[in-house]
Parts: C-alpha cells; sequence; structure tokens
C-alpha cells in the first residue's frame, strides 16, 4: 500500500531541535537505528526547514522521515478539527513504510510515548493518538493497522 503518515503537533510546542532529538531517541528506543544527513534544506541563516532521516531495521528494511522546522510556513492544512481547542500542524512527514508496518508502530509507540499529545495522522484522514497507538501495539500485531480506522476496532 505504502501510504504516508504524519506526525502533528499544537503549533506552540514546535521546537525543532528537541524533536529531532526526541525522533532519534524514540527510533532507538523501538530497537531501529537512524542514518541523517542523507538530504536537508538549509536556509540562508544557517538553521534548517527540515532534515531527513532514514529509519533502517536490523534486516535491512528502512522508511524515510522529514522533520520540519517552522512548519506553519511549509503547511497550512487545517487539522483543527482533530483538537477543536488547539492549532495542530505538521512536524513529520513519515514516507515509504510499505512492508515495514511493523517499524512504524514501533516508532509511533516509542514517539508518542515521549510526547503524548502529538497525534499520528494518515493519508485516510484518520488519526491515532497515544492511547489509540497503546491499544494496537499490545494485541496481536496487524500488518494492516495503519490501513484501518482506529475508531471501529
Amino acid at each position: 500500500m505504502g501510504l504516508s503518515g504524519i506526525i502533528l503537533r499544537e503549533k506552540k510546542y514546535i521546537n525543532f531541535e528537541e524533536i529531532v532529538e526526541t525522533i532519534k531517541v524514540a527510533i532507538l528506543n523501538a530497537g531501529m537505528k537512524y542514518q541523517n544527513g542523507i538530504d536537508f534544506e538549509q536556509r540562508s541563516d544557517g538553521t534548517y526547514e527540515y532534515i531527513t532521516l532514514n529509519v533502517i531495521h536490523n534486516d535491512g528494511r528502512d522508511f524515510l522521515m522529514y522533520i520540519y522546522d517552522k512548519s506553519e510556513d511549509i503547511y497550512d492544512d487545517d487539522y483543527d478539527w482533530i483538537r477543536k481547542d488547539k492549532s495542530l500542524n505538521q512536524i513529520i512527514n513519515i514516507e515509504n513504510f510499505s512492508e515495514c508496518e511493523d517499524m512504524l508502530l514501533s516508532f509511533a509507540f516509542e514517539y508518542l510515548k515521549l510526547c503524548p499529545e502529538d497525534i499520528f495522522f494518515n493519508e485516510q484522514k484518520w488519526y491515532y493518538s497515544v492511547e489509540d497507538i497503546k491499544k494496537i501495539a499490545e494485541t496481536i500485531f496487524d500488518c494492516e493497522w495503519c490501513y484501518k480506522d482506529p475508531r471501529v476496532r
């Protein structure tokens, strides 16, 4: 299937350096490794617009992750319907996770444990809270988990 997913965070809490470090910890906690510096877009002031991480499983499977700084300048999609009292925006884009759904679940579980206010959202307009991901992670693994609406489980 190969859908992409994103992580949403309330705009006022977006801190690029903190997000990057949290992602790295979550990847390691999930038993994977990462390679960074594959791609990056640097501004004239030396700050990054985004960086790319290649998340790698020990069996060689991988997916790409784009981490955005100042994402409100890049994406202006309206995710406020998810949490009416919050102004959510994309901070992470995860791509090419087809056949890596177990890796995605492990990462999402570890990441959301560290950042429980963030949301995993996929192209089918389904969103997963930390509670949703925890329920999914605690059941028998279903490789279709990220292609199903978590509200009808």
